[in-house]
Parts: C-alpha cells; structure tokens; sequence
C-alpha cells in the first residue's frame, strides 16, 4: 500500500492526478503504471478503482491468510466502480495507490494494480 497526498484545490500535490480513472474511458486509455523503487522499474495492471468511506479500514489490513487473501482481492475488483476484466490471483504482487478524494466527501480513492 503507498499513500500519496491529494487537495481539493491544488492540482500538483503527487496523487491528484489518480482522481483521472474515476473516469472508465480514462482508465481504458490508461491500465498500466510504472513504479519506481531503489531504482528499479516495475510495470502494474491496474484491475479495481474504488472508494471507500475514510471510516472503512477493510483495505488497510497488511497481514492475511490464504483465504482472507484472495477474500480481499474479490473485495476489490467487486466494489470496483467498473469492471477492468482483470484476472488477480493469489500469487500475484498487488500495490494499492491511495490517496484522499473528495467526490464523494470524506472518502479514499483506491487505484489497485498488479504487477506484470
């Protein structure tokens, strides 16, 4: 999980620019992202975008079983705002992006992704 700051008005904070796959056709144009860590790059299908109310912690938790694992992932593609038609498995490498929205108020936006 990666945290990123986002302003209703300032346009330039790090995560502002994830409030663009709210829009399907965006996400159409946009499925892959590339992370950069310790200098080594990395490319992610992104398979859920979704909110969530900031009082719901369900996708904060780091430590799972095997079934509460894949529980998770269904969580995510199933309160997707679209369907991305994304297989994820349990073996996959899974990042979730997240950042502060404000369409709704008082939610997260979650980007998930997988690696490739």
């Amino acid at each position: 999980m990666i945290f990123g700051h986002n302003a209703r008005k300032l346009k330039t904070v790090p995560f502002h620019d994830l409030e663009k796959y709210l829009d399907e056709s965006f996400y159409k144009d946009n499925k892959y992202i590339e992370l950069i860590l310790n200098n080594e790059s990395s490319t992610w299908i992104i398979f859920s975008v979704m909110t969530v109310e900031k009082d719901n912690n369900t996708h904060m938790k780091l430590w799972f079983t095997s079934e509460e694992w894949m529980s998770h992932i269904e969580w995510l593609k199933n309160n997707s705002l679209y369907d991305t038609k994304i297989d994820v498995n349990i073996s996959d490498r899974i990042v979730i992006l997240q950042t502060c929205n404000y369409n709704p108020d008082n939610t997260y936006l979650l980007v998930s992704a997988k690696k490739v």
